[in-house]
Protein backbone atom coordinates (compact mmCIF):
# COMPACT_ATOMS: atom_id res chain seq x y z
CA UNK A 1 0.00 0.00 0.00
CA UNK A 2 2.80 2.53 0.86
CA UNK A 3 4.45 1.55 -2.60
CA UNK A 4 0.89 2.45 -4.45
CA UNK A 5 0.64 5.79 -2.60
CA UNK A 6 4.36 7.00 -3.29
CA UNK A 7 3.76 6.54 -6.92
CA UNK A 8 0.47 8.13 -6.95
CA UNK A 9 1.86 11.21 -5.43
CA UNK A 10 5.17 11.31 -8.06
CA UNK A 11 2.72 10.89 -10.89
CA UNK A 12 0.24 13.51 -9.70
CA UNK A 13 3.17 16.00 -8.86
CA UNK A 14 4.84 15.25 -12.37
CA UNK A 15 1.59 15.96 -14.66
CA UNK A 16 0.71 18.88 -12.45
CA UNK A 17 4.12 20.23 -13.29
CA UNK A 18 3.56 20.05 -16.25
CA UNK A 19 0.09 20.94 -16.76
CA UNK A 20 0.62 24.76 -17.48
CA UNK A 21 3.00 26.48 -19.55
CA UNK A 22 3.78 30.37 -19.17
CA UNK A 23 3.88 32.92 -22.04
CA UNK A 24 7.04 35.23 -21.79
CA UNK A 25 3.88 37.91 -22.13
CA UNK A 26 3.99 40.69 -19.51
CA UNK A 27 1.20 40.44 -16.92
CA UNK A 28 -1.82 42.79 -17.22
CA UNK A 29 -3.65 43.79 -13.88
CA UNK A 30 -6.96 42.58 -13.60
CA UNK A 31 -9.40 44.91 -14.90
CA UNK A 32 -13.91 45.08 -15.98
CA UNK A 33 -12.68 43.93 -18.97
CA UNK A 34 -9.81 41.03 -18.84
CA UNK A 35 -11.28 38.46 -17.84
CA UNK A 36 -13.33 37.86 -21.33
CA UNK A 37 -10.25 40.02 -23.45
CA UNK A 38 -7.55 38.48 -25.04
CA UNK A 39 -9.49 34.71 -25.13
CA UNK A 40 -10.20 33.69 -28.29
CA UNK A 41 -10.82 30.50 -26.79
CA UNK A 42 -14.40 31.60 -26.49
CA UNK A 43 -14.96 32.24 -29.79
CA UNK A 44 -13.42 28.59 -30.78
CA UNK A 45 -15.81 27.35 -28.75
CA UNK A 46 -18.72 28.90 -30.27
CA UNK A 47 -19.93 30.48 -26.53
CA UNK A 48 -22.37 32.83 -27.13
CA UNK A 49 -22.82 35.71 -25.67
CA UNK A 50 -25.15 36.78 -22.65
CA UNK A 51 -27.43 33.80 -23.13
CA UNK A 52 -30.82 33.80 -21.08
CA UNK A 53 -30.82 30.38 -19.40
CA UNK A 54 -33.06 28.99 -16.66
CA UNK A 55 -31.97 29.67 -13.35
CA UNK A 56 -34.52 28.05 -11.41
CA UNK A 57 -31.68 26.23 -9.56
CA UNK A 58 -28.13 26.56 -9.24
CA UNK A 59 -25.36 24.52 -10.94
CA UNK A 60 -22.64 23.65 -8.92
CA UNK A 61 -18.73 22.44 -10.52
CA UNK A 62 -17.14 21.12 -8.10
CA UNK A 63 -13.39 22.25 -9.11
CA UNK A 64 -10.90 19.21 -7.19
CA UNK A 65 -8.09 20.70 -7.56
CA UNK A 66 -5.43 22.62 -5.55
CA UNK A 67 -7.77 25.56 -3.55
CA UNK A 68 -8.59 28.95 -4.77
CA UNK A 69 -7.37 32.12 -3.67
CA UNK A 70 -10.66 34.46 -3.45
CA UNK A 71 -10.78 37.83 -5.64
CA UNK A 72 -13.49 39.32 -5.75
CA UNK A 73 -13.17 41.17 -9.60
CA UNK A 74 -12.63 37.57 -10.65
CA UNK A 75 -15.16 34.79 -8.52
CA UNK A 76 -17.64 37.59 -6.60
CA UNK A 77 -21.33 35.84 -6.66
CA UNK A 78 -19.99 32.62 -9.01
CA UNK A 79 -18.34 30.58 -5.66
CA UNK A 80 -20.12 28.16 -3.05
CA UNK A 81 -18.86 28.70 0.20
CA UNK A 82 -19.13 24.71 1.13
CA UNK A 83 -15.76 24.11 -0.13
CA UNK A 84 -12.98 21.69 1.95
CA UNK A 85 -9.40 21.58 2.22
CA UNK A 86 -8.89 17.51 2.24
CA UNK A 87 -5.55 17.55 2.69
CA UNK A 88 -5.07 19.01 5.69
CA UNK A 89 -8.85 18.48 6.98
CA UNK A 90 -9.93 21.32 7.66
CA UNK A 91 -11.56 24.68 5.50
CA UNK A 92 -8.69 26.48 4.21
CA UNK A 93 -8.61 26.80 0.76
CA UNK A 94 -5.39 29.29 0.17
CA UNK A 95 -4.05 28.09 -3.29
CA UNK A 96 0.04 28.36 -2.86
CA UNK A 97 0.36 26.54 -6.20
CA UNK A 98 -2.35 28.80 -8.18
CA UNK A 99 -3.23 25.76 -10.45
CA UNK A 100 -6.69 25.47 -8.74
CA UNK A 101 -7.28 29.24 -9.04
CA UNK A 102 -6.11 29.36 -12.74
CA UNK A 103 -8.52 26.50 -13.43
CA UNK A 104 -11.07 28.45 -11.55
CA UNK A 105 -10.93 31.47 -12.99
CA UNK A 106 -11.64 29.95 -16.60
CA UNK A 107 -14.77 29.06 -15.48
CA UNK A 108 -15.64 32.27 -13.69
CA UNK A 109 -14.53 33.89 -17.14
CA UNK A 110 -16.74 31.75 -19.31
CA UNK A 111 -19.55 32.43 -16.66
CA UNK A 112 -19.03 36.09 -16.98
CA UNK A 113 -19.06 36.25 -21.15
CA UNK A 114 -22.27 34.10 -21.41
CA UNK A 115 -24.44 35.95 -18.64
CA UNK A 116 -24.75 32.45 -16.75
CA UNK A 117 -25.72 33.76 -13.26
CA UNK A 118 -26.76 30.22 -11.83
CA UNK A 119 -23.35 28.05 -12.67
CA UNK A 120 -21.33 28.52 -9.32
CA UNK A 121 -17.86 27.11 -8.27
CA UNK A 122 -17.36 24.80 -5.10
CA UNK A 123 -13.74 24.48 -4.41
CA UNK A 124 -11.94 21.27 -3.26
CA UNK A 125 -8.48 20.88 -2.12
CA UNK A 126 -7.15 17.69 -2.63
CA UNK A 127 -3.61 18.97 -3.59
CA UNK A 128 -0.55 19.69 -1.25
CA UNK A 129 1.44 22.88 -1.55
CA UNK A 130 4.56 20.58 -2.73
CA UNK A 131 2.15 19.91 -5.66
CA UNK A 132 1.42 16.16 -4.89
CA UNK A 133 -1.68 14.15 -3.34
CA UNK A 134 -2.42 10.63 -2.47
CA UNK A 135 -4.79 8.45 -3.74
CA UNK A 136 -7.28 8.30 -0.53
CA UNK A 137 -7.37 12.05 -0.07
CA UNK A 138 -8.31 12.62 -4.44
CA UNK A 139 -10.97 9.98 -3.68
CA UNK A 140 -11.97 11.60 -0.70
CA UNK A 141 -12.39 15.41 -2.10
CA UNK A 142 -14.56 13.29 -5.26
CA UNK A 143 -17.17 11.99 -2.24
CA UNK A 144 -17.09 15.44 -0.34
CA UNK A 145 -18.30 16.83 -4.10
CA UNK A 146 -21.07 14.09 -3.92
CA UNK A 147 -22.13 14.57 -0.52
CA UNK A 148 -22.22 18.10 -1.33
CA UNK A 149 -24.78 17.29 -4.65
CA UNK A 150 -22.38 19.00 -6.87
CA UNK A 151 -23.44 18.73 -10.47
CA UNK A 152 -20.09 18.29 -12.35
CA UNK A 153 -16.81 17.65 -10.99
CA UNK A 154 -13.70 18.87 -12.56
CA UNK A 155 -10.50 17.38 -11.55
CA UNK A 156 -7.75 19.31 -13.45
CA UNK A 157 -4.67 16.29 -12.46
CA UNK A 158 -4.13 13.28 -13.42
CA UNK A 159 -2.24 9.72 -12.40
CA UNK A 160 0.16 7.28 -14.10
CA UNK A 161 -1.15 4.60 -11.81
CA UNK A 162 -4.96 3.47 -11.64
CA UNK A 163 -6.25 3.62 -8.43
CA UNK A 164 -9.41 1.39 -6.88
CA UNK A 165 -10.29 4.15 -4.71
CA UNK A 166 -10.27 6.72 -7.48
CA UNK A 167 -12.11 4.38 -9.72
CA UNK A 168 -14.84 3.54 -7.31
CA UNK A 169 -15.19 7.42 -6.03
CA UNK A 170 -15.75 8.15 -9.58
CA UNK A 171 -18.46 5.43 -10.27
CA UNK A 172 -20.28 6.54 -7.65
CA UNK A 173 -20.67 10.33 -9.05
CA UNK A 174 -21.87 8.55 -11.82
CA UNK A 175 -24.61 6.93 -9.70
CA UNK A 176 -25.05 9.92 -8.43
CA UNK A 177 -25.78 11.88 -11.91
CA UNK A 178 -22.96 13.59 -11.78
CA UNK A 179 -20.43 14.06 -14.26
CA UNK A 180 -16.78 13.90 -14.34
CA UNK A 181 -14.46 15.74 -16.63
CA UNK A 182 -10.52 15.68 -16.50
CA UNK A 183 -7.70 16.25 -18.83
CA UNK A 184 -5.74 13.62 -21.11
CA UNK A 185 -2.13 14.82 -19.97
CA UNK A 186 0.58 17.04 -21.45
CA UNK A 187 3.26 14.99 -22.21
CA UNK A 188 2.44 13.96 -26.08
CA UNK A 189 2.59 10.33 -24.93
CA UNK A 190 0.59 7.65 -26.20
CA UNK A 191 -1.77 7.38 -22.66
CA UNK A 192 -4.63 9.22 -21.45
CA UNK A 193 -3.88 10.16 -17.36
CA UNK A 194 -6.17 8.59 -14.54
CA UNK A 195 -9.44 9.81 -14.14
CA UNK A 196 -9.42 11.05 -18.08
CA UNK A 197 -9.02 7.17 -18.57
CA UNK A 198 -12.08 6.34 -16.72
CA UNK A 199 -15.01 5.19 -18.82
CA UNK A 200 -17.29 7.27 -17.56
CA UNK A 201 -15.17 10.02 -17.22
CA UNK A 202 -15.09 13.11 -20.11
CA UNK A 203 -11.19 12.41 -21.60
CA UNK A 204 -10.56 16.39 -22.73
CA UNK A 205 -7.38 16.57 -25.01
CA UNK A 206 -5.76 20.52 -26.37
CA UNK A 207 -5.68 22.34 -29.51
CA UNK A 208 -3.80 25.05 -30.51
CA UNK A 209 -5.26 28.10 -32.52
CA UNK A 210 -5.00 26.86 -35.79
CA UNK A 211 -7.55 24.09 -35.01
CA UNK A 212 -4.72 21.43 -34.74
CA UNK A 213 -4.14 19.51 -31.30
CA UNK A 214 -0.97 20.32 -29.71
CA UNK A 215 1.91 18.00 -29.79
CA UNK A 216 2.05 17.44 -26.34
CA UNK A 217 -1.71 16.59 -25.71
CA UNK A 218 -1.57 13.03 -24.69
CA UNK A 219 -3.40 10.81 -26.87
CA UNK A 220 -5.38 7.31 -27.17
CA UNK A 221 -8.46 4.85 -26.99
CA UNK A 222 -10.10 7.24 -23.91
CA UNK A 223 -9.72 10.69 -25.88
CA UNK A 224 -13.43 12.05 -25.58
CA UNK A 225 -13.26 15.27 -26.67
CA UNK A 226 -10.90 18.70 -26.99
CA UNK A 227 -10.91 22.14 -26.26
CA UNK A 228 -8.10 25.31 -26.58
CA UNK A 229 -5.12 25.00 -24.82
CA UNK A 230 -4.50 28.42 -25.00
CA UNK A 231 -6.29 30.53 -22.80
CA UNK A 232 -5.62 33.68 -20.53
CA UNK A 233 -6.15 33.27 -16.77
CA UNK A 234 -5.57 34.36 -13.44
CA UNK A 235 -1.89 33.93 -12.23
CA UNK A 236 -0.60 35.36 -9.21
CA UNK A 237 -3.58 38.03 -9.06
CA UNK A 238 -2.61 38.87 -12.63
CA UNK A 239 -3.69 37.85 -16.12
CA UNK A 240 -1.29 36.16 -17.86
CA UNK A 241 -0.90 33.37 -20.86
CA UNK A 242 -1.26 29.64 -20.03
CA UNK A 243 -1.61 26.38 -21.82
CA UNK A 244 -2.21 22.81 -21.10
CA UNK A 245 -4.97 19.96 -20.62
CA UNK A 246 -5.72 21.78 -17.31
CA UNK A 247 -7.19 24.92 -18.71
CA UNK A 248 -9.10 22.29 -21.85
CA UNK A 249 -10.95 20.64 -19.31
CA UNK A 250 -12.38 23.53 -17.32
CA UNK A 251 -14.23 24.21 -20.85
CA UNK A 252 -16.01 21.44 -21.02
CA UNK A 253 -16.96 21.69 -17.54
CA UNK A 254 -18.43 24.81 -18.55
CA UNK A 255 -20.45 23.24 -21.47
CA UNK A 256 -22.04 20.36 -19.58
CA UNK A 257 -23.08 23.27 -16.78
CA UNK A 258 -24.77 25.37 -19.47
CA UNK A 259 -26.86 22.54 -20.96
CA UNK A 260 -28.11 21.10 -17.19
CA UNK A 261 -29.11 25.06 -16.38
CA UNK A 262 -30.97 24.95 -19.10
CA UNK A 263 -32.55 21.26 -18.58
CA UNK A 264 -31.48 18.39 -16.10
CA UNK A 265 -30.13 15.56 -17.81
CA UNK A 266 -28.45 12.10 -16.54
CA UNK A 267 -24.89 11.96 -17.27
CA UNK A 268 -25.35 9.77 -19.95
CA UNK A 269 -27.00 11.99 -22.05
CA UNK A 270 -25.10 15.15 -21.57
CA UNK A 271 -22.31 13.42 -22.30
CA UNK A 272 -24.13 12.29 -25.34
CA UNK A 273 -24.64 15.60 -26.31
CA UNK A 274 -21.36 16.82 -25.31
CA UNK A 275 -19.36 13.95 -27.85
CA UNK A 276 -22.13 14.62 -30.60
CA UNK A 277 -22.00 18.28 -30.85
CA UNK A 278 -18.28 17.97 -31.13
CA UNK A 279 -16.78 18.29 -34.84
CA UNK A 280 -12.94 17.27 -35.88
CA UNK A 281 -11.73 19.86 -38.16
CA UNK A 282 -10.78 16.58 -40.73
CA UNK A 283 -14.27 15.55 -40.82
CA UNK A 284 -13.60 12.20 -39.41
CA UNK A 285 -16.38 11.16 -36.94
CA UNK A 286 -13.19 10.09 -33.79
CA UNK A 287 -9.52 10.03 -33.79
CA UNK A 288 -7.16 9.06 -30.93
CA UNK A 289 -5.30 12.39 -31.07
CA UNK A 290 -8.82 14.83 -30.91
CA UNK A 291 -11.69 12.06 -29.90
CA UNK A 292 -14.85 13.19 -31.50
CA UNK A 293 -13.75 16.99 -31.73
CA UNK A 294 -13.71 20.63 -30.51
CA UNK A 295 -16.43 21.19 -28.72
CA UNK A 296 -19.23 23.50 -29.67
CA UNK A 297 -21.86 25.10 -26.30
CA UNK A 298 -23.90 26.57 -29.73
CA UNK A 299 -24.54 23.47 -31.02
CA UNK A 300 -24.80 21.98 -27.82
CA UNK A 301 -27.32 23.70 -26.39
CA UNK A 302 -29.41 23.68 -30.12
CA UNK A 303 -29.06 19.65 -29.76
CA UNK A 304 -30.48 19.61 -26.32
CA UNK A 305 -33.84 21.56 -27.72
CA UNK A 306 -34.41 18.91 -30.02
CA UNK A 307 -33.82 15.77 -28.41
CA UNK A 308 -35.21 13.56 -31.32
CA UNK A 309 -31.54 14.08 -33.35
CA UNK A 310 -29.16 12.58 -30.87
CA UNK A 311 -30.12 9.25 -32.32
CA UNK A 312 -27.87 9.21 -35.34
CA UNK A 313 -28.30 6.95 -38.07
CA UNK A 314 -25.91 4.55 -38.57
CA UNK A 315 -27.87 1.23 -39.43
CA UNK A 316 -25.98 -0.03 -42.04
CA UNK A 317 -22.26 -1.28 -41.84
CA UNK A 318 -20.90 1.90 -44.05
CA UNK A 319 -22.47 4.09 -41.64
CA UNK A 320 -20.64 2.11 -38.28
CA UNK A 321 -19.89 4.56 -35.36
CA UNK A 322 -16.79 4.35 -34.06
CA UNK A 323 -16.37 2.65 -30.76
CA UNK A 324 -13.57 3.49 -28.48
CA UNK A 325 -11.84 0.92 -26.24
CA UNK A 326 -12.50 1.72 -22.69
CA UNK A 327 -14.97 4.34 -22.82
CA UNK A 328 -18.72 4.39 -22.74
CA UNK A 329 -20.94 5.45 -25.10
CA UNK A 330 -24.49 6.19 -24.43
CA UNK A 331 -27.31 5.23 -27.09
CA UNK A 332 -30.75 4.73 -27.57
CA UNK A 333 -32.39 2.21 -29.58
CA UNK A 334 -35.33 1.95 -31.00
CA UNK A 335 -37.69 -1.36 -31.93
CA UNK A 336 -37.11 -2.74 -35.21
CA UNK A 337 -33.43 -0.71 -35.37
CA UNK A 338 -29.64 -2.20 -35.84
CA UNK A 339 -26.85 -0.46 -35.16
CA UNK A 340 -22.99 -0.95 -36.37
CA UNK A 341 -20.55 -0.47 -34.62
CA UNK A 342 -16.63 0.11 -35.85
CA UNK A 343 -14.06 -1.59 -33.09
CA UNK A 344 -10.29 -1.32 -34.27
CA UNK A 345 -7.95 -3.81 -32.22
CA UNK A 346 -4.44 -3.45 -31.74
CA UNK A 347 -3.45 -6.62 -31.14
CA UNK A 348 -4.78 -9.79 -30.68
CA UNK A 349 -6.26 -11.05 -28.03
CA UNK A 350 -10.32 -10.70 -26.22
CA UNK A 351 -13.04 -8.15 -27.00
CA UNK A 352 -15.42 -7.87 -24.21
CA UNK A 353 -18.86 -5.95 -24.76
CA UNK A 354 -20.71 -4.41 -21.32
CA UNK A 355 -23.70 -2.72 -20.72
CA UNK A 356 -24.92 -1.05 -17.74
CA UNK A 357 -27.98 -2.76 -17.88
CA UNK A 358 -27.39 -6.84 -18.30
CA UNK A 359 -31.00 -7.98 -19.62
CA UNK A 360 -31.58 -5.61 -22.80
CA UNK A 361 -32.78 -8.50 -25.02
CA UNK A 362 -30.04 -7.20 -27.67
CA UNK A 363 -29.26 -9.17 -30.64
CA UNK A 364 -25.65 -9.05 -30.78
CA UNK A 365 -23.22 -9.83 -33.66
CA UNK A 366 -19.58 -9.34 -34.20
CA UNK A 367 -17.72 -9.66 -38.14
CA UNK A 368 -14.48 -9.02 -38.94
CA UNK A 369 -13.43 -6.72 -41.73
CA UNK A 370 -14.54 -9.34 -44.62
CA UNK A 371 -17.84 -10.19 -43.16
CA UNK A 372 -17.17 -13.34 -41.36
CA UNK A 373 -19.01 -13.49 -38.25
CA UNK A 374 -16.86 -13.92 -34.73
CA UNK A 375 -18.12 -16.14 -32.16
CA UNK A 376 -19.37 -14.38 -29.15
CA UNK A 377 -19.43 -16.09 -26.04
CA UNK A 378 -21.48 -14.10 -23.19
CA UNK A 379 -20.46 -10.97 -24.72
CA UNK A 380 -16.85 -12.00 -25.39
CA UNK A 381 -14.68 -12.91 -28.42
CA UNK A 382 -11.22 -14.06 -29.48
CA UNK A 383 -9.86 -11.86 -32.18
CA UNK A 384 -6.61 -10.55 -34.12
CA UNK A 385 -5.60 -7.44 -35.16
CA UNK A 386 -7.87 -5.46 -37.26
CA UNK A 387 -11.09 -3.63 -37.83
CA UNK A 388 -14.49 -5.40 -36.43
CA UNK A 389 -18.08 -4.40 -36.77
CA UNK A 390 -20.24 -5.00 -34.10
CA UNK A 391 -24.03 -4.85 -35.06
CA UNK A 392 -27.05 -4.91 -32.14
CA UNK A 393 -30.77 -5.15 -33.22
CA UNK A 394 -33.85 -4.43 -31.10
CA UNK A 395 -35.52 -7.40 -32.92
CA UNK A 396 -39.57 -6.34 -33.34
CA UNK A 397 -40.02 -10.42 -33.07
CA UNK A 398 -39.18 -10.27 -29.79
CA UNK A 399 -41.76 -8.95 -26.85
CA UNK A 400 -41.06 -5.79 -25.39
CA UNK A 401 -42.80 -3.17 -22.86
CA UNK A 402 -41.31 -0.52 -24.42
CA UNK A 403 -40.52 0.71 -28.12
CA UNK A 404 -37.07 2.07 -27.45
CA UNK A 405 -34.07 1.31 -25.15
CA UNK A 406 -31.34 4.10 -23.91
CA UNK A 407 -28.53 2.40 -23.03
CA UNK A 408 -24.36 2.71 -22.26
CA UNK A 409 -22.47 0.18 -23.62
CA UNK A 410 -18.12 0.08 -22.92
CA UNK A 411 -15.88 -2.54 -25.24
CA UNK A 412 -12.78 -3.48 -23.02
CA UNK A 413 -9.86 -5.30 -24.52
CA UNK A 414 -7.30 -7.96 -22.89
CA UNK A 415 -4.17 -8.21 -24.86
CA UNK A 416 -3.12 -11.72 -25.52
CA UNK A 417 -0.07 -13.73 -24.61
CA UNK A 418 3.16 -13.18 -26.45
CA UNK A 419 5.02 -15.62 -28.19
CA UNK A 420 7.20 -15.92 -25.42
CA UNK A 421 4.80 -17.40 -23.10
CA UNK A 422 4.74 -21.13 -25.00
CA UNK A 423 3.32 -23.62 -23.16
CA UNK A 424 4.67 -23.32 -19.65
CA UNK A 425 5.34 -19.53 -20.28
CA UNK A 426 8.36 -17.61 -19.16
CA UNK A 427 6.84 -15.91 -15.56
CA UNK A 428 10.12 -17.63 -13.88
CA UNK A 429 13.87 -17.47 -14.47
CA UNK A 430 13.49 -21.81 -14.45
CA UNK A 431 11.20 -21.28 -17.91
CA UNK A 432 13.03 -17.75 -19.24
CA UNK A 433 12.86 -17.44 -22.56
CA UNK A 434 16.12 -17.67 -24.67
CA UNK A 435 17.80 -15.12 -26.51
CA UNK A 436 20.70 -15.38 -28.79
CA UNK A 437 23.81 -13.76 -28.39
CA UNK A 438 24.18 -11.97 -31.32
CA UNK A 439 22.21 -8.63 -32.40
CA UNK A 440 18.36 -9.12 -32.65
CA UNK A 441 15.01 -7.44 -31.80
CA UNK A 442 11.79 -8.96 -30.14
CA UNK A 443 8.41 -7.77 -28.94
CA UNK A 444 6.54 -9.04 -26.44
CA UNK A 445 3.55 -7.35 -23.95
CA UNK A 446 2.57 -7.87 -20.48
CA UNK A 447 -0.79 -10.00 -20.86
CA UNK A 448 -1.86 -9.74 -16.97
CA UNK A 449 -1.38 -6.88 -14.50
CA UNK A 450 1.04 -8.81 -12.65
CA UNK A 451 2.94 -10.40 -15.83
CA UNK A 452 6.75 -10.42 -15.02
CA UNK A 453 8.96 -11.82 -18.13
CA UNK A 454 11.47 -13.88 -17.98
CA UNK A 455 15.39 -13.50 -20.60
CA UNK A 456 18.24 -15.60 -20.15
CA UNK A 457 21.54 -15.29 -23.23
CA UNK A 458 24.53 -17.59 -22.67
CA UNK A 459 27.82 -16.21 -23.98
CA UNK A 460 30.02 -18.05 -26.20
CA UNK A 461 32.28 -15.29 -26.52
CA UNK A 462 33.66 -12.15 -24.84
CA UNK A 463 31.28 -9.31 -25.69
CA UNK A 464 30.26 -5.89 -24.68
CA UNK A 465 26.29 -6.30 -24.56
CA UNK A 466 23.48 -3.73 -25.09
CA UNK A 467 19.45 -3.97 -24.16
CA UNK A 468 17.40 -1.50 -24.90
CA UNK A 469 13.61 -1.99 -23.45
CA UNK A 470 11.29 0.52 -25.02
CA UNK A 471 7.21 0.58 -25.24
CA UNK A 472 5.27 1.66 -27.30
CA UNK A 473 2.77 3.15 -24.81
CA UNK A 474 2.84 5.34 -21.37
CA UNK A 475 0.55 2.67 -19.90
CA UNK A 476 3.67 0.74 -19.25
CA UNK A 477 6.68 1.92 -17.39
CA UNK A 478 9.21 -0.88 -17.92
CA UNK A 479 11.22 -1.83 -15.49
CA UNK A 480 13.96 -4.67 -15.60
CA UNK A 481 15.90 -6.86 -12.40
CA UNK A 482 19.08 -7.88 -13.84
CA UNK A 483 20.72 -11.31 -12.71
CA UNK A 484 24.78 -11.31 -13.56
CA UNK A 485 27.20 -13.40 -11.77
CA UNK A 486 24.96 -13.99 -8.44
CA UNK A 487 24.41 -10.61 -8.12
CA UNK A 488 20.77 -8.82 -8.73
CA UNK A 489 20.23 -5.23 -9.73
CA UNK A 490 16.84 -3.57 -10.68
CA UNK A 491 17.40 -0.83 -13.72
CA UNK A 492 14.54 1.66 -13.61
CA UNK A 493 15.45 5.12 -14.70
CA UNK A 494 12.56 6.64 -16.38
CA UNK A 495 9.50 6.97 -16.39
CA UNK A 496 6.14 5.98 -17.45
CA UNK A 497 6.96 5.53 -21.60
CA UNK A 498 10.34 5.82 -21.17
CA UNK A 499 13.13 3.55 -22.46
CA UNK A 500 15.39 1.60 -20.14
CA UNK A 501 18.73 0.43 -21.22
CA UNK A 502 21.75 -1.92 -20.42
CA UNK A 503 25.39 -1.76 -20.92
CA UNK A 504 27.76 -5.27 -19.64
CA UNK A 505 30.87 -6.50 -20.35
CA UNK A 506 30.77 -10.26 -20.24
CA UNK A 507 33.10 -13.07 -20.67
CA UNK A 508 32.71 -16.33 -22.32
CA UNK A 509 30.34 -18.90 -20.54
CA UNK A 510 28.79 -16.02 -19.08
CA UNK A 511 24.99 -16.36 -18.38
CA UNK A 512 22.61 -13.15 -18.08
CA UNK A 513 19.16 -13.03 -16.73
CA UNK A 514 16.67 -10.63 -16.70
CA UNK A 515 12.99 -9.78 -15.16
CA UNK A 516 11.05 -7.90 -17.28
CA UNK A 517 7.60 -5.62 -16.19
CA UNK A 518 5.37 -2.88 -15.64
CA UNK A 519 6.05 -0.89 -12.66
CA UNK A 520 2.31 0.66 -13.04
CA UNK A 521 -0.13 -0.01 -10.67
CA UNK A 522 -3.39 -1.15 -13.32
CA UNK A 523 -6.36 -2.86 -12.95
CA UNK A 524 -5.89 -4.57 -16.52
CA UNK A 525 -3.25 -5.30 -18.67
CA UNK A 526 -1.90 -2.62 -20.78
CA UNK A 527 -2.56 -2.98 -24.57
CA UNK A 528 0.78 -2.41 -25.67
CA UNK A 529 4.06 -3.78 -26.62
CA UNK A 530 7.83 -3.54 -25.20
CA UNK A 531 10.46 -3.83 -27.61
CA UNK A 532 13.63 -5.77 -26.78
CA UNK A 533 17.11 -4.54 -29.04
CA UNK A 534 20.05 -7.08 -28.28
CA UNK A 535 23.62 -5.24 -29.66
CA UNK A 536 26.06 -7.09 -29.38
CA UNK A 537 29.94 -6.24 -30.22
CA UNK A 538 32.48 -9.55 -29.44
CA UNK A 539 35.73 -7.76 -29.08
CA UNK A 540 38.88 -9.05 -27.08
CA UNK A 541 38.28 -7.56 -23.72
CA UNK A 542 41.31 -6.15 -21.50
Amino acid sequence: MLKTISMVVLTVFMLFQNSFSLSPDVYREITANSLIENNDFLELIHLPRAMQGNCSKNIVIGVVDSGLNYIPKVFKGYIINDGKNMVEDNNDLSDSLGHGTAVASIIAMMLKYSNSQCIKIMPVKVISTTGGTQAETLAKGIEYAIDKKVNIILMSLGLDDDSILVSVAVKKAEENNILVIAPTGNEGKNTIKFPAAYPTVVAVGGIDRDGKVNNLSNFGEQVDVVAPWHVEALWNNQMLQLGGTSFAAPQVAVLGAIILSNKIIPPAKLRNIIKRTSQNESGVTWSEHSGYGLINVKDALALLLSESEIMELYNTKEKSRILPIGKMEDDTITLGSEYWYLVRIAYSGEIIFTYDQPNLNLEQSLFDSTGRLIPLHENHAEVLAGDYYYLIKMSESETHSIDQVSYSLVANFVIGKDAYEGTVGNDSMENAFFLEDVNNTYLGNFSRTDDHDFFKINFKVDSTVRINISVNTARIDPACLLFYRGREEEIDNGSAGDPEEIELQVHSGDNLGFELYNKLNLSSAASGEYKIEVKISHEPQN
